[in-house]
């Protein structure tokens, strides 16, 4: 993909400085999103702009200035074929993450419902990988995928989803702190409420999403009116999305490039955010910037070789990437 010089240099957006680098990683990440999107257009699956990848479509006609990573959502039939045919489709540099990943150890790794997709940190050496994707040298750089998942419309086998869903919650989140015999006590209770049998061993934890994912995308869009993702639906103060809100894709301008979005999104949004055109910096849940870090590891690494600039100065000089050729 082609982005003008311009793009890549610092830029204040809404008062907030988007740095050099950081434009390297949205430039990346853009990369991984049209690996996806390809995919997603070979089998005729329905993708759509997610959270903050869908308020910064709407609001900035890209990302957020404060966001650091795409987000996609699929309904599930869609989510569960993409999955599938991600280990065969994706071309070389490319992996998965998350409880689907096709390597046994990513999975058991995973922490939420979703699947990542992402570069593949032992397939490019530094300099290769600087060079492929706009001078960014963090590899392992990804895009999150989640699933939408039906809400039953009969409300008693709704209050009975959101009690089994809660449950493994609390447990998944308590997991690692949790005294042995609290932890099998709740485990055996699990087990009696969904006739399961959950193993005993370094997969529990993996068991414990594969069974909250099994009972969440229990339900089809026949007996349902609405639909979210999984981690919301317990939750009495979260408004699940209406159904046909997510009936037809349109595209809107992302960064000079197109996304999918769902037509709906002004409702869509307003049921997450509220009045979503006034921007509230730094509301992400994880570190900003992703890659912080990697940047001071990186730092290191070129100040122990004797390089004299900063990690923007070693980017913009390519004689000098010989440096890394044995990191």
């Amino acid at each position: 993909m082609n982005f003008p010089a311009e793009f890549f240099q610092d830029e204040y957006r809404c008062d907030f400085l988007v740095p050099e680098l950081m434009k390297r990683a949205w430039a990346t990440e853009i990369e991984i999103l049209e690996v996806v999107t390809q995919i997603c257009e070979k089998y005729n699956l329905q993708y759509f702009a997610y959270y903050g990848t869908l308020l910064g479509a709407v609001r900035h006609q890209g990302f957020v200035p404060w966001d650091d990573d795409i987000d996609i959502c699929l309904k599930r039939s869609d989510y569960n074929t993409l999955v599938s045919v991600l280990p065969d489709e994706l071309p070389e540099g490319f992996i998965t993450d998350g409880l689907h990943a096709a390597d046994a150890t990513r999975r058991l790794q995973t922490s939420i419902i979703h699947t990542a997709v992402k570069t593949d940190p032992s397939y490019w050496s530094l300099p290769d990988y600087i060079r492929r994707f706009h001078g960014f040298p963090f590899r392992g750089t990804s895009i999150d995928i989640f699933p939408l998942d039906y809400i039953p419309r009969d409300p008693d086998t709704f209050l009975l989803e959101k009690l089994l869903l809660g449950r493994i919650f609390v447990l998944l989140r308590d997991f690692d702190t949790l005294p042995e015999d609290t932890k099998e006590a709740r485990i055996v209770e699990l087990e009696e409420l969904t006739a399961t049998k959950l193993p005993r061993n370094e997969t529990t934890k993996w068991s414990l999403f594969h069974l909250l994912e099994a009972i969440a995308s229990m339900f089809d869009e026949s007996e349902c009116d609405e639909l979210d993702l999984c981690f919301r639906i317990p939750y009495e103060n979260k408004d699940p999305l209406k159904k046909e809100w997510y009936n037809e894709t349109i595209y809107l301008p992302f960064e000079g490039f197109q996304i999918a979005a769902p037509k709906h999104y002004h409702e869509i949004l307003t049921t997450y955010y509220g009045d979503y055109q006034v921007p509230v910096k730094f509301t992400q849940s994880h570190e900003y910037p992703f890659y912080k870090k990697s940047e001071q590891e990186l730092t290191a690494i070129l100040t122990q070789k004797g390089f004299q600039g900063s990690i923007c100065d070693f980017i913009h000089n390519i004689d000098s990437f010989h440096i890394l050729e044995s990191k």
